[in-house]
């Protein structure tokens, strides 16, 4: 009796797995640029419209910050009344013993979010260093589903993207899923088998 009984748990589970869907990518997680000692890594990237990037600092080069300038109205000065400042970005930020910001206004990361005045188009960043060094990124937003390559190479859309054609997502990650499922079909199969033969012996 006690086989029957986790055959019929093995089954349920095999169901189960059978009716769930594959997972799916977030369209709103942002594109990630971490800012090293040797600058911004991916210093270039190109995103569709409506995505944000988020600079995280990750550089802990003592008493050194980092601070993202971008040139949002195109005119080449990166500090102009129009253009966007993340202020200083520390390497981390101390916290008191309950998980406190000491200084709440010490960040390690910023997040832009590209729509409304930041629509289609090319914007160059400076990552400036507090210790004077300056290094040069640009953002490339592009309208949602464009996915062409780049005229430079550098923009390739499965891995530079922060949010695929829904398409694209499913039909990459079916096959795998489809995998796991034949494989748990298949031990759950035999172990239906093999309780079977003991209960059939017992």
């Amino acid at each position: 009796m006690f086989h029957w009984k986790v055959a019929a748990i093995v089954l349920a589970v095999l169901a189960l797995s059978l009716l769930a869907s594959p997972a799916e990518a977030d369209g709103d997680v942002p594109f990630t640029v971490i800012l090293k000692a040797e600058g911004p890594v991916p210093a270039n990237a190109t995103i569709e419209h409506n995505i944000s990037i988020l600079w995280i600092n990750t550089d802990s080069t003592e008493n050194v910050t980092h601070r993202i300038l971008l040139d949002a109205d195109g005119d080449g000065i990166f500090n102009g009344s129009a253009d966007i400042d993340s202020g200083e970005l520390q390497a981390e930020c101390e916290q008191d013993e309950n998980g406190t910001l000491v200084d709440e206004d010490c960040r390690v990361s910023f997040e832009l979010k590209f729509n409304g005045t930041l629509a289609i188009g090319t914007f160059a960043y400076q990552d400036r260093f507090s210790s004077g060094a300056t290094y040069y990124g640009n953002i490339t937003v592009e309208a949602h589903g464009h996915g062409e390559e780049g005229e430079d190479g550098a923009h390739g859309h499965d891995d530079t993207h922060a949010h695929d054609d829904e398409e694209t997502t499913t039909e990459s990650e079916r096959p795998a899923w489809l995998l796991w499922v034949a494989g748990l079909s298949a031990g759950g199969a035999a172990l239906l088998a093999l309780l079977m033969r003991q209960g059939g012996s017992g």
